[in-house]
């Protein structure tokens, strides 16, 4: 089996019958790159392809195969020949399945794997700040912020309120999954600050606006709301919106070259919107940590792609 003669064959019979290679390309559902991939030897059809193929240039299998035209009757040397190209061939087949196989359980492992990491370290903020710490004066001038034993970690942040340069620093705690299943943990003391250096302590995130904690020269004159809510909502709504539109458009434009192409690319929002799901499932009514989501469902999103791809191949080859 030679995949320089083949192509060159099937060149000649795409000629013969006055077909361009778009033109052979959409009559077999491929692009005309994987044709013109054929036609110069760097590429091989799919044993799947080969009776298509066959069938449209009106040559048999074994003719393709040996990429010439044979004689009505075999002699021994040629059906050995013949026989030793389809089995070549079908031995390739079988790897190229057992590849496959390998390389989805591998996907559809990470997709798991990804999955529970990020469900189990994925922090779950508190939402009142007498359920995560105890603000507390020390004599030397020191604000500690005393975390609650269940408390898994915390995260601080400062700003300057502009009008009136004021220092403010916000604190946050959250939970994770794993920490309940490890078990709780020893409080944590943490120090926000000196006194005569920290006007306000907010925490982050209250049901109606962040709280405050902490004001030096009493209540402030002003009051900050709180982060918005990552609404991964929308990013479902917009995915499944684009995913639909993206197959609509491959199944009006199946016949031709570039629909292939089209497929593929919807399958993207398909697999940011799945990964969104898993990523978020049962989380509907908890604060979100941006980073530590959006790079998951990216993860997953690459994993997921990989794994559509391959039950598409699949399905195509069972077709």
């Amino acid at each position: 089996m030679n995949s320089e003669k083949t192509g060159k064959f099937i060149s000649e019979l795409r000629k013969e019958k006055d077909l361009t290679q778009l033109q052979l390309a959409e009559l077999l559902h491929v692009s005309d790159k994987a044709v013109s991939r054929w036609e110069t030897g760097k590429g091989f059809p799919d044993i799947g392809s080969l009776e298509s193929i066959a069938d449209v240039l009106g040559v048999s299998v074994a003719e393709l195969l040996r990429g010439e035209r044979l004689k009505e009757s075999l002699s021994k040397d040629d059906a050995q020949s013949y026989a030793a190209d389809l089995l070549s061939l079908l031995k390739r087949a079988v790897n190229q399945k057992r590849m496959q196989a390998m390389i989805a359980g591998f996907l559809l492992g990470a997709i798991v794997l990804t999955v529970l990491i990020v469900h189990l370290n994925a922090p779950i903020y508190v939402k009142e700040a007498q359920n995560a710490l105890k603000l507390e004066n020390l004599s030397d001038g020191k604000i500690v912020a005393v975390m609650k034993e269940d408390i898994a970690g915390y995260e601080i942040s400062d700003f300057i309120e502009p009008d009136e340069n004021r220092t403010c620093r916000t604190i946050s705690c959250y939970r994770t999954l794993l920490h309940s299943f490890l078990g709780k943990k020893a409080e944590t003391i943490v120090v926000l600050g000196e006194s005569d250096g920290l006007d306000l302590i907010y925490y982050y995130p209250g049901e109606n606006g962040d709280q405050l904690l902490y004001a030096k020269n009493g209540s402030p004159d002003f009051g900050i709301e709180t982060l918005p809510r990552l609404i991964y909502n929308y990013w479902i709504v917009l995915g499944a919106a684009a995913t639909l539109i993206g197959f609509t458009l491959h199944y009006v434009l199946k016949k031709k070259y570039y629909a292939e192409t089209l497929l593929k690319t919807a399958l993207v929002p398909l697999s940011f919107t799945l990964s969104t799901i898993l990523a978020l499932i049962g989380r509907s009514d908890q604060v979100y940590n941006a980073v530590y989501y959006l790079s998951g469902i990216l993860l997953l999103s690459v994993l997921i792609y990989g794994m559509l791809r391959y039950v598409l191949h699949f399905i195509r080859q069972k077709a």
